[in-house]
This record gives C-alpha cells, sequence and structure tokens, in this order.
C-alpha cells in the first residue's frame, strides 16, 4: 500500500509559476503509472506563465476561484470542477478568488519540465 501526506512533500516552483507538490509520478520509484498527480497552488491575484504541454492534463479544482485559459477559450472554475487541456494548446490559470487557488493536476504520459514550455 502505498499512501503520502502532501504536507510532508517538498514544494517547488514549476515552468509555469504555479506551487507544485508531485504527489505520484513513476520517477519517484514507488509506483508504477502512466500518468502523474500534483497538488497545485496559485495565490491570490497571481496567474500562472502561459504555457503548453506536450501531454495531456487534467485539472480538478479543489478550493478557489480561477479563470482558465485554453487555446481561444475561458472558462471560470470553481470547486468541484474538472478541466481537460489538450496537448500543445497554450494554457494558462489565473486566481480571480479570495483564497489560494488549489487543484490537482494529471499529466498523462506523466509531466516532465522538458515537456513543458513556458511561452512568457
Amino acid at each position: 500500500m502505498l499512501i503520502k501526506r502532501v504536507s510532508s512533500l517538498p514544494a517547488f516552483i514549476a515552468n509555469d509559476g504555479c506551487l507544485i507538490r508531485e504527489v505520484l509520478h513513476p520517477s519517484h520509484g514507488d509506483c508504477r503509472l502512466d500518468y502523474s498527480l500534483a497538488l497545485a497552488e496559485v495565490a491570490v491575484g497571481e496567474a500562472t506563465y502561459r504555457h503548453w504541454l506536450e501531454q495531456s492534463e487534467v485539472y480538478f479544482i479543489l478550493e478557489g476561484e480561477g479563470d482558465l485559459h485554453i487555446g481561444t477559450e475561458t472558462a471560470r472554475v470553481v470547486a468541484g470542477d474538472a478541466a481537460v487541456i489538450p496537448p500543445q494548446l497554450e494554457q494558462w490559470i489565473e486566481n480571480v478568488g479570495q483564497c489560494t487557488l488549489r487543484f490537482l493536476a494529471i499529466c498523462s504520459p506523466p509531466w516532465q519540465s522538458n515537456a513543458d514550455h513556458r511561452l512568457d
């Protein structure tokens, strides 16, 4: 059985500028998955950099409110929403709420920094 406590995971700033804690990633050597799972955070009034990924990504919003930009579309997302981000489309998310925007980011195949391309 594999259990991870998010509070004990190291945090880092990803290429898109948000705070990330990798929860599950096959490169850690503790699981064999075809995807990665991370907890992402964007502070109030902040936004990630415009970027695109080589892989598909899903955001599941846990807390807060944001404007999610994918390609030429923008949508408001709130806790309980899931959004699919196709590969190679420009994306970024803005925290427009009153608390930290927290969401799960699931990438398939697993996220790699060299497959995350910043546009700003």
